[in-house]
């Protein structure tokens, strides 16, 4: 017998075993075959807008670092120990399109610009290249708009480019990245930049 023709046995051989019917001696555990109940994650874990609630608008663009998306939503989504909604958590972008972060994720807003409801608080991410982001009128403009209805708009690290640019906080503390408050300070001369807390 040939080298070949002993490895088609050996292989023909497992694979015969491999697929015996095992059917014939299986067993019904009750305790494992109740019937299964279709559940929808989505509407299970998605929260409704809930007018009555503070809003928590989340700014994005593209090339955003999607963990100051991701981190201030699961800070402000989580409910109570008894399942209570504290606030709605909504993302905001220029358009409806889809955004790309830094690290390649798409996101896709639940608001744009134009359509955005009214915000408690206004959350500002940054970029590592922010050049595009102040450059952007639109976003300046929506940061400077939304600054006259919230309590709070407030930035992660870079985003306080965008912050300097608006002018809300001219005249006020502000703090940045760790190394970037001499840009800062140099760039939004009316801002007050502390580099250490």
């Amino acid at each position: 017998m040939k080298k070949y023709e002993i490895i088609m046995i050996i292989c023909a051989t497992i694979f015969i075993s491999c697929n015996a019917d095992k059917s014939k001696t299986k067993e019904e555990n009750p305790e494992f075959t109740k019937t299964k109940v279709k559940t929808d994650t989505l509407t299970k874990h998605l929260k409704p807008f809930n007018p009555e609630l503070p809003t928590i608008g989340l700014l994005m663009y593209n090339g955003v670092l999607q963990s100051e998306v991701i981190a201030t939503s699961d800070v402000f989504a989580k409910p109570t120990e008894d399942g209570k909604q504290l606030f709605n958590v909504i993302s905001i972008a220029e358009t409806e399109n889809p955004i790309t972060t830094e690290e390649g994720m798409h996101f896709v807003p639940d608001y744009t610009f134009k359509d955005c409801p009214k915000l408690t608080a206004l959350f500002v991410p940054s970029a590592y290249d922010m050049y595009a982001q102040v450059h952007n009128e639109k976003i300046v403009n929506f940061i400077k708009k939304k600054n006259k209805e919230t309590k709070y708009t407030v930035s992660n690290c870079a985003g306080a480019q965008l912050i300097g640019k608006s002018g809300i906080a001219d005249g006020h503390k502000i703090v940045t990245w760790i190394g970037g408050g001499e840009q800062l300070q140099k760039d939004y001369p009316n801002l007050n930049v502390q580099n250490e807390v």
